[in-house]
């Protein structure tokens, strides 16, 4: 059995350079939610999106989420005007409230969280 023990001169070595590297984590996340994550959230949403049987542009094959607004440490993807109709199953409004919410949008993005947090740990790392 192997034990290891943080000294208190290690931790407070860590503690330093955490507290040394705040703002540039944070810039460095939020470069990331604006920049990366849109591109690994849209496609986990695109693929639940569901495709009637109407001759039609469906979103699943038109990328749909045309737009974003982004946050501190956040990022919202938009669907593109034409797109906006998919509010309505995903969150069974209008004609859709018979049926119960597909809630693909919530799906995909839990489905990305995972990797979201993977890849937002690895830009921490880097910059201890």
């Amino acid at each position: 059995m192997a034990n290891f023990t943080l000294e208190q001169k290690q931790f407070n070595e860590i503690m330093q350079r955490v507290a040394g590297i705040g703002a540039d984590v944070e810039t460095a996340l939020i470069d990331y939610l604006h920049s990366t994550a849109p591109d690994i959230i849209k496609p986990a949403i695109v693929g639940l999106v569901p495709v009637s049987d109407r001759n039609k542009k469906h979103a699943r094959n038109n990328a749909p989420f045309g737009r974003q607004e982004n946050y501190n440490l956040a990022v919202k993807v938009i669907t593109s005007k034409e797109f906006n109709y998919l509010v309505f199953p995903d969150e069974a409004r209008g004609t859709s409230k018979v049926n119960a919410p597909q809630d693909f949008t919530g799906r995909g993005l839990e489905a990305t969280i995972p990797d979201l947090i993977n890849d937002m740990t690895a830009r921490i790392l880097e910059q201890l």
